[in-house]
């Protein structure tokens, strides 16, 4: 208990900027600086890897900073720079891009650099402080699968399940780590529309290192006062085009390969021993979204359908689904009450690599639950209870609990 109570200065301290909460200007150098401070502490199964993002951040691990700084040089002109710093995880720039905006008309605006996804809804909300309620992320943008990133995974490597938390590609988007690219983005009256060309794809940061790009169109209306709803598609290689996998022998050796010469035990565009390009395995997602406001309610809810080209899945592609509906209750001044349902489920395979075996999911099957309570204490700080219970479908997974008190400030 003794080491706990070195939080209580950090808190007091965070409590005490809030109170003061606004942006900073930096001297002459026309940068404005802003940022938020997030101190959790967990129980229950609190070393759960579930929430933990690839880098090692997670938003219930024990303290989290973010800095935000921005730039204007001229009225259609300017820089947005955001630093994370999370205990379980290096320091990093999150995001760094510029924005031009009135590009030929006032209606269009181009964002170049490290950007947020544009495809669906929460990284149009999350970056902004206070546009979750609560502490966790919803599983479409956070959850891991056992699909390796080189793409040497087969049927075989998927079976047992093995721990939750842990793995490859992303079974939706990841929203920790924005991407490299251009966002052109248009809005004129009801209509919002989206065009990106990025490095990576959705499920996979380390694409970056292949040859192709992702596309992303997000397409989105907003016809009266607090409804907006629309929907998104990504097409992109998604293989590691530096990483080695393994080529399979129908004699149970594996030998070492570079991904560019890749040789499938089965392929759309090959057969067994035609050499292929990372380049040639697609991931294609598909996606809507939706949220609505009205008195002291708002409501938020995404679907996505990822599917993934694969050299030596027998049945030559694997799909995941995911969707959410999260909703924000402020019942009383300075109260809210937040809550969210999560359902994450994958197609079918066979669970030897010659395609026999009664099929199963390719990963687990899950649900969740999360819901919180905040108090607004301070003008920017709030203090939040948190509970997340995730139960897996399959017997050979166990239900993990999660219970965090969380104090959230912004500076």
């Amino acid at each position: 208990m003794t080491a706990r109570w070195i939080w209580i200065p950090m808190i007091v301290l965070a409590m005490a900027g809030s109170l003061f909460a606004k942006t900073y200007t930096l001297g002459s150098t026309g940068f404005e600086m802003s940022g938020d401070i997030s101190i959790v502490f967990r129980e229950l199964d609190k070393d759960t890897q579930l929430n933990t993002n690839s880098r090692g951040d997670d938003p219930y691990n024990n303290v989290r900073a973010r800095l935000f700084f921005q730039k204007a040089w001229t009225e259609t002109i300017d820089l947005y720079l955001e630093f994370l710093w999370d205990v379980g995880a290096p320091a990093r720039i999150q995001g760094a891009y510029l924005t031009f905006y009135d590009l030929w008309t006032e209606s269009l605006a181009l964002k170049v650099g490290m950007i947020p996804s544009p495809f669906g809804n929460y990284g149009h909300r999350s970056t902004y402080f206070n546009q979750n309620a609560l502490i966790g992320v919803p599983a479409m943008w956070l959850t891991e699968t056992p699909l390796k990133t080189n793409g040497s995974t087969h049927n075989e490597d998927l079976f047992p399940y093995g721990p939750a938390g842990l793995g490859g590609v992303y079974a939706g988007g990841y929203d920790s780590c924005w991407d490299y690219g251009m966002n052109l983005m248009f809005q004129r009256g009801i209509v919002e529309a989206q065009l990106a060309w990025t490095l990576a794809v959705l499920s996979s940061p380390y694409a970056m290192t292949n040859d192709g790009y992702q596309g992303i169109l997000n397409l989105g209306l907003h016809p009266i006062t607090g409804l907006r709803f629309g929907g998104s598609v990504a097409y992109g290689p998604w293989i590691t085009g530096s990483a080695e996998i393994h080529e399979y022998d129908p004699t149970g050796n594996y030998a070492a390969s570079s991904v560019a010469g890749l040789t499938p035990t089965r392929s759309t565009s090959a057969t067994y021993g035609d050499a292929v390009d990372p380049e040639e395995f697609m991931q294609t997602a598909i996606g809507g979204y939706a949220e609505y406001s009205f008195g002291l309610f708002q409501f938020f809810g995404e679907f996505m359908t990822m599917t993934w080209e694969t050299p030596y899945i027998y049945e030559e592609e694997l799909t995941a689904n995911s969707a959410y509906l999260e909703g924000i209750w402020k019942f009383v001044p300075g109260w809210e009450f937040a809550s969210r349902f999560d359902r994450t489920w994958y197609s079918e395979i066979a669970p030897l690599n010659d395609g026999t075996g009664e099929e199963l999911p390719w990963a687990p099957d899950f649900s969740r639950f999360e819901a919180a309570v905040g108090y607004r204490i301070i003008r920017e700080g709030f203090i939040r209870l948190d509970y997340q219970h995730t139960m897996f479908d399959s017997d050979q997974m166990e239900d993990v609990d999660l219970l965090a008190l969380q104090f959230l400030f912004a500076f």
